[in-house]
């Protein structure tokens, strides 16, 4: 600022020195600020990038060679032997400490209910089930003999 602007809030007699000071006070402010700006411009300078069209897309269309299947098992299936009743949809208190266990699955089979559990619960645990004792028997998982597998327009896809 000019001292003329500092005439009007101080004395013309202290305008030119207070302009002096006010310079001076400001002085590391504007080089940081003419810095900043030498830094902008040498970072466009050197930051320059050719542009390149894109090329055109070309679509490929993959068709698969093979087809692979995989069966996973859901969890440990169990027959649930010693329980009179419906089956509630509750947890199992399994062992001396009554560690809840949640049937991921429960379903009514002819020799009793049949449980699927998300971990394995050892023969040698006690089980508890709405406050009755009972005894799960692991019923192992069979793989299906026979598997087809039809594809979305109604025709058979070959399994290797």
């Amino acid at each position: 600022m000019k001292p003329l602007h500092f005439s009007a809030i101080a004395s013309p007699d202290d305008a030119p020195r207070l302009s002096q000071q006010v310079h001076e006070s400001l002085r590391p402010f504007v080089a940081y600020l003419n810095a900043a700006k030498r830094a902008a411009r040498a970072r466009e300078v050197r930051s320059w990038v050719r542009w390149e069209p894109v090329p055109l897309e070309r679509p490929l269309r993959l068709t698969p060679m093979d087809n692979l299947l995989e069966l996973a098992a859901e969890g440990f299936c169990y027959h649930v032997i010693g329980f009179a009743g419906s089956p509630p949809e509750m947890p199992l208190f399994v062992g001396a400490t009554y560690r809840p266990i949640q049937p991921l699955r429960i379903e009514i089979a002819p020799e009793g209910p049949r449980i699927v559990l998300a971990e394995e619960v050892a023969a040698s645990e006690a089980v508890y089930w709405a406050g009755q004792k009972c005894v799960l028997q692991l019923v192992p998982n069979k793989v299906p003999e026979r598997l087809t597998v039809a594809r979305a327009d109604g025709t058979q896809a070959p399994i290797r």
